[in-house]
């Protein structure tokens, strides 16, 4: 069962450039952002003057944003990488960058990573439960199918029919099919990746949709430029990083961490907090992570509602589909507007492939005061 003290993510799954350019806020604006991993709340500060409120209702959670939030803003960009676990380094050299950065931590995150050390061996970034989920598919089950050499070669530059030829002929056999689909289905990812909770809806064949994407980055996208390909393969980051995590974004996002601010809330209790419902402080974007795959259609329409009113008119969300299919569509009639070309040429460059669709959303306004009693009346009848 999933327990909220326990880190699910140690870095976030989803692709940060894709989210900046499907948000693009508008300077100024106070942007609502699930934290998972944390990093991709860290990416939204690249945009000028973007106020970000990170919330997640695991502790956990929000002790790993606690703790790059601090690493931001106590070490320079080499030592970052090292204490994360971007970069291999010993626990004792961990130790030290730790003790940097301890002093900006709360009491409740420092109980958190002081409770158990162990993480200093292999860094934050490896020690979720998703993240040592792959880690049994790249040591037990990956060496059955393809040996290291191959491995590597998976990630060399190519031109785009060169990706294509490769794959089928070196990669897509039935043997990595067959354990593919034994070690992603539904049970095994619910069990021992996420939660049971996290994979009950939507009806597809999750190895199936999967594969379907593993495909899309190692062939339709350049595999040497992925980091998140080469976590996964390799367990480590290559030359490439997640947009939060590059060199050129280092000094901008430490320079703007006071423009970041965190809560251990759901979504739903965010916004049922007074916080939300304080008028004058509108939301100019939300990233939503997946979420949504978390709860049922209706229920999911109910938070697009409840959303809305919080809103600036033309503001965006973005949110990402893993099996079950969850959008603005959801929502009442006449409150958000699905921008389908623009989720389509988004999720063309993905570079996770853990979801079938990215999903994005702008926020209309009401038109006139007859339609939006119409649109209240429907949300409580």
């Amino acid at each position: 069962l999933f327990r909220s003290h326990r880190l699910l993510y140690g870095q976030c799954w989803e692709d940060a450039d894709c989210l900046l350019a499907g948000l693009d806020p508008r300077p100024g604006t106070r942007v609502l952002s699930i934290a998972s991993g944390g990093e991709n709340s860290l990416a939204l500060l690249l945009r000028p003057g973007v106020r970000v409120l990170a919330i997640d209702r695991s502790p956990a959670q929000i002790a790993a944003l606690e703790l790059k939030v601090a690493a931001f803003r106590r070490l320079g960009h080499a030592e970052l990488l090292l204490l994360l676990g971007a970069h291999p380094a010993a626990a004792s050299t961990r130790r030290t960058l730790y003790s940097r950065c301890r002093g900006d931590l709360s009491v409740s995150a420092r109980a958190f990573w002081e409770a158990d050390p162990a993480w200093l061996a292999c860094g934050v970034l490896a020690m979720g439960r998703f993240e040592r989920y792959l880690s049994l598919f790249r040591r037990l089950v990956l060496p059955l199918v393809h040996g290291s050499r191959r491995r590597d070669q998976a990630l060399l530059a190519r031109s785009p029919d060169g990706r294509r030829l490769w794959y089928d002929s070196c990669w897509d056999g039935w043997r990595w099919r067959l354990l593919f689909h034994l070690f992603f289905s539904r049970a095994a990812l619910g069990s021992l990746g996420t939660d049971p909770r996290f994979v009950r809806f939507g009806q597809d064949s999750q190895p199936e949709q999967l594969l379907t994407q593993v495909r899309r980055v190692m062939v339709e996208n350049d595999p040497s430029r992925n980091p998140y390909l080469h976590w996964i393969l390799l367990g480590r980051y290559g030359d490439a990083l997640p947009l939060a995590l590059r060199p050129e974004s280092f000094s901008l996002i430490r320079s703007r961490l006071d423009q970041l601010s965190w809560r251990p809330l759901s979504l739903e209790a965010w916004l049922a907090s007074e916080e939300a419902a304080r008028e004058g402080e509108p939301i100019g974007g939300v990233n939503l992570s997946n979420v949504l795959e978390y709860v049922t259609e209706a229920r999911a329409g109910e938070l697009l509602d409840r959303l809305h009113r919080r809103m600036e008119p033309g503001a965006r969300l973005v949110l990402w589909n893993r099996l079950a299919e969850r959008g603005p569509d959801l929502a009442t009639a006449g409150l958000w507007r699905c921008l389908n070309d623009v989720s389509s040429a988004l999720h063309r460059r993905d570079q996770v492939p853990f979801y079938r669709a990215l999903v994005v959303g702008e926020a209309l306004p009401l038109p006139t005061p007859a339609r939006a009693q119409r649109l209240e009346a429907s949300r409580h009848g």
